[in-house]
C-alpha cells in the first residue's frame, strides 16, 4: 500500500512536459542481514523548465508493483498528463505506463543511452566518443542527426566500434518525437534529462558512503533529502544563458514519499 502525505504540499501541477524516471539500488537491514532492494524516482519538468521532486517510492529488485504504485501516486495527487517520459529502464516504464499512461510517449532518456554506450568503449577513448556522441543528439533536426551519426560512422571511433552505431541509429528512431519539437523545448527537455542524471549521480553515491539502511523508511528519508541538497547545490552551480524557474514541488513543500 502506498502512504501519500496528507498535504495540500503534496498536491501537482495538472501535466508536465516530461516526467524522467530513475532507479535507485539500495540495501537495507531485515533480521540482522542485509538485503537489496530499489527506490523509484521521479522528476518533473514543466514547459518553462521548472523541475519538482515528484515522489520517490520503495521495491524489491524485482518488484515491478512499484511502478503501478508510482503511477496511482500521481493520478491522486492532480496529475493528468505527461507528454514524455524519459526512463533508466524503458522496459520498466513501459510496463508501467501500461497501467496507467497520461498520455505519455515512451522514450529512452538520451543521458542514459549514452551511458550505457560510452561502459562499452575503452576508458581512453570515452572523452572523446562522448562528446562525439552529445553532437549528435543536440542536432538540430532528425536529418542533421542522422547526418551526425553516419559521420561518426564514417571516423574512426565509428570503424572501432561499429555496435554504437547500431544502438544510436535504434535511438534516434525512438527519439524521433523529440526532434519534432520546437528547438526551445526540445532543449529543455534535453537540458533536464542531464540534470536528472547529474542528481541520480550525486544520490548514488551518497548512498554509496552511507551504506546500509536500518530500513525502507529510513532509506526513503535520505535519498528525498539527498535529491533535495544536490538540486540545490546544481542550481548554484548551473550557468545558464536565459532565466530559468527551478523548483523542488508546486509550492516549495515536501515531495510525496511512497510507504509500504
Amino acid at each position: 500500500m502506498t502512504k501519500l502525505i496528507e498535504s495540500e504540499d503534496s498536491l501537482l501541477c495538472c501535466g508536465y512536459a516530461l516526467v524522467n524516471f530513475k532507479t535507485l539500488a539500495i540495501q537495507v537491514w531485515q533480521d540482522g542481514i542485509p538485503f537489496s532492494r530499489r527506490l523509484l524516482c521521479a522528476i518533473g519538468v514543466l514547459a518553462d523548465g521548472a523541475t519538482e521532486l515528484l515522489g520517490v517510492w520503495p521495491g524489491t529488485v524485482a518488484d515491478e508493483d512499484v511502478w503501478q504504485a508510482a503511477f496511482l501516486d500521481l493520478e491522486v495527487r492532480g496529475v493528468e498528463s505527461i507528454r514524455f517520459v524519459f526512463g533508466s529502464d524503458l522496459a520498466d516504464v513501459g510496463g508501467g505506463l501500461r497501467v496507467v499512461s497520461f498520455g505519455a510517449t515512451e522514450l529512452p532518456s538520451i543521458e542514459q543511452t549514452l551511458a550505457v554506450t560510452v561502459a562499452q568503449v575503452a576508458p581512453r577513448h570515452r572523452g572523446a566518443v562522448a562528446c562525439a556522441l552529445r553532437t549528435v543528439a543536440a542536432a538540430s533536426s532528425g536529418e542533421a542527426a542522422e547526418a551526425a551519426l553516419s559521420a561518426f560512422e564514417r571516423g574512426q571511433w565509428g570503424e572501432r566500434y561499429p555496435q554504437i552505431v547500431v544502438r544510436w541509429r535504434l535511438a534516434l528512431e525512438q527519439w524521433a518525437p523529440l526532434f519534432a519539437l520546437p528547438p526551445a523545448l526540445r532543449r529543455v527537455l534535453v537540458s533536464s534529462d542531464r540534470t536528472a542524471a547529474n542528481l541520480h549521480e550525486s544520490v548514488v553515491r551518497s548512498v554509496g558512503r552511507h551504506g546500509c539502511f536500518a530500513n525502507q523508511a529510513a532509506a526513503l528519508d535520505f535519498v528525498t533529502n539527498a535529491l533535495l541538497r544536490a538540486e540545490r547545490r546544481l542550481d548554484r552551480e548551473r550557468v545558464v544563458d536565459e532565466p530559468r524557474i527551478h523548483r523542488v514541488g508546486p509550492a516549495g513543500g515536501q515531495p510525496s514519499l511512497g510507504m509500504h
